[in-house]
């Protein structure tokens, strides 16, 4: 007689479908998500699956509530999105709620609750399970202004084919979306290793040999950036999306440099400097930037060793914008 297995259950993980409105045809995003995670972390999840920037505000309606940054003086009925897990919210398969991105553009998004699961490890997630087509790019005037610029792109002879490419800054493809790449930036994969190596090998090739060590040293440090924006409330969101990309890069590139270094605050101090000395928005507008000083007080590390790593950090990186 065969003795049935006790299944391991894990907290929930929520399947959902993401899907741009109005827009034929459709440009969608299939992840997986902890129940741990605030509504806050899931609209970090969106912007990157989806290809997005995290340059505007955004807001969550489930039901009947709001859900923002919480301090919205134009809409006092908005909930603080950091405030509330996903697992509280009572989301059963089949249900859908609604993330708006961008006031101005008003980019909506309906949101589809596919599974709740059990049977997922925690360390799996978040996961993205598929999407296609590309997001669309940022400014461009929302649904009807995307419209207009597939019609100029897709014509030669139109009046503002040339306008609409130089705009884009190079070549772009609205049927393309890249699944792996977009993985990598919510968390860095697991490589096997394929035999024992010391590590920084002379002359090794950048992103060999990633091991579940250097997963989870990645996944210490970027746990590490919540307590920074509670201790640091006006840490802008496209600074630390930034610095954990930075972050997430640098360990796929340099995965031994990257677990050379023992303190996890050092990198993450590293990432938030290298964020503000190559975000584009402190020379238009007033971001106070977190100095070299401060970043050392908040995490009990050297300033001369946040300077090295945050240069290590920078060299190579081609941020888009």
């Amino acid at each position: 007689m065969s003795r049935n297995r006790s299944m391991v259950l894990h907290p929930p993980v929520y399947t959902l479908r993401l899907e741009l409105l109005d827009i034929e045809p459709p440009i969608w995003r299939r992840v997986e998500v902890p129940g741990s995670f605030t509504l806050e972390d899931v609209h970090h999840v969106i912007q990157r699956v989806m290809g997005w920037e995290d340059s505007h505000m955004h807001l969550f309606e489930i039901g009947a509530a709001r859900y923002g940054f919480g301090d919205n003086e134009f809409d006092e009925d908005e909930q603080d999105d950091s405030a509330v897990l996903l697992s509280d919210l009572g989301l059963r398969q089949g249900d859908r709620f609604r993330y708006t991105y961008d006031f101005g553009d008003d980019w909506e998004h309906v949101v589809t609750v596919e599974a709740e699961r059990r049977d997922v490890p925690p360390a799996d997630v978040p996961r993205l399970l598929g999407g296609e087509r590309a997001c669309p790019p940022e400014d461009c005037g929302g649904v009807h202004g995307y419209h207009e610029l597939l019609e100029a792109l897709a014509d030669s002879e139109h009046e503002d084919h040339a306008s609409a490419q130089e705009w884009l800054g190079g070549p772009w493809d609205p049927a393309a979306y890249d699944v792996a790449y977009h993985q990598r930036l919510l968390r860095p994969p697991t490589r096997a290793r394929r035999s024992p190596r010391p590590t920084a090998t002379p002359g090794r090739q950048p992103g060999r040999d990633m091991t579940p060590a250097h997963t989870a040293r990645a996944n210490e440090v970027l746990a590490l950036m919540d307590p920074l924006r509670r201790r640091v409330p006006w840490l802008p969101d496209s600074v630390a999306g930034l610095a954990a990309d930075l972050i997430q890069r640098f360990c796929l590139d340099q995965p031994d440099e990257f677990l050379g270094v023992r303190r996890p605050e050092l990198w993450l101090a590293a990432g938030v400097h290298a964020a503000f000395m190559l975000h584009p928005y402190l020379l238009l507008y007033p971001l106070k930037p977190l100095t070299l000083q401060e970043l050392a007080e908040l995490w009990g590390v050297s300033v001369a060793s946040i300077s090295k790593r945050s240069r290590q950090l920078r060299q190579g990186i081609k941020v888009t914008w």
